[in-house]
């Protein structure tokens, strides 16, 4: 086998993914922004998070669909980035989907290969209308499924990233009825309550494919609203321009680095060059 990339390599290959990604959505008036832990890397880093090992991106989901498409028509043109989604791949496991270079090989400690390499996250925004306790209601909903979605592709029962004792006592039936409903199921019930409001009319918005804290994931539409340029490594990509009200709405004094001890890759996933 091939040699494993080491974290910078990761790095260098994600970003060179995201490049061209900011390319096409340019090309295509397309609207995307970088996100997350990568959105704070942008902000305090001007580049990665030194520890991080993927990129976030998000896009409204109208943008979205609209590079589904693209993707779809340009397959070969495209060759070797390919779009990997719960519809497109059989084995994929997430309700997220992630655009990767399939040169390389991706081999996870716990879910089926499904032909992935180095990738990039893209997160769907979307409408969540303009009652803020409908919106967090739904996004309770979501954030529920989408962890039995996690489960459900596991291959085996592990701790992964829970930490709390009590949560890994429930996680056990939970890991057991989420592989009797399956992913398929679990993931188009998160779709059905995801595409409700309209993203440009709505007062607040969110990612729904991702069960990260409830309140703190439904996000003011306003700061959505335009993009800024922002350097990241060798390159400009484009943030909201919200991205301090967001930023601190998510992890608080995000300038201030994490204790030493949570300076760690939070992926479960070895990546080595495919061998032809």
């Amino acid at each position: 086998m091939s040699e494993v990339l080491s974290l910078r390599e990761v790095q260098e290959c994600s970003l060179e993914i995201l490049k061209k990604i900011d390319a096409i959505c340019r090309e295509q008036g397309l609207t995307y922004y970088i996100f997350y832990g990568s959105l704070i890397g942008a902000i305090r880093h001007k580049g990665f998070i030194p520890w991080d090992d993927d990129l976030d991106i998000a896009m409204p989901r109208d943008d979205y669909e609209k590079l589904l498409v693209y993707f779809d028509e340009n397959k070969e043109a495209l060759l070797p980035l390919k779009l990997f989604d719960w519809k497109r791949v059989k084995d994929y496991p997430y309700d997220l989907a992630r655009i990767s270079d399939t040169s390389y090989r991706m081999i996870p400690e716990n879910e089926k290969e499904c032909g992935m390499g180095t990738f990039i996250d893209i997160y769907v925004i979307d409408g969540m209308g303009n009652d803020y306790k409908a919106a967090v209601k739904n996004k309770r909903m979501t954030a529920r499924l989408s962890s039995l979605g996690f489960l459900a592709t596991r291959k085996r029962y592990a701790r992964d990233n829970t930490k709390n004792t009590l949560k890994m006592i429930i996680k056990v039936p939970a890991f057991i009825g989420a592989k009797i409903i399956g992913k398929r199921w679990i993931f188009s019930k998160i779709d059905s309550l995801s595409d409700i409001y309209p993203f440009e009319s709505s007062k607040y918005v969110a990612n729904t494919a991702w069960s990260t804290g409830v309140e703190v994931s439904i996000f003011k539409k306003e700061w959505f609203d335009h993009t800024i340029d922002v350097p990241f490594e060798d390159a400009v990509f484009k943030a909201p321009s919200g991205y301090d009200e967001l930023l601190r709405q998510l992890y608080g004094d995000y300038m201030q680095l994490p204790p030493e001890e949570d300076r760690t890759q939070q992926h479960f996933y070895s990546i080595v060059k495919r061998e032809n």
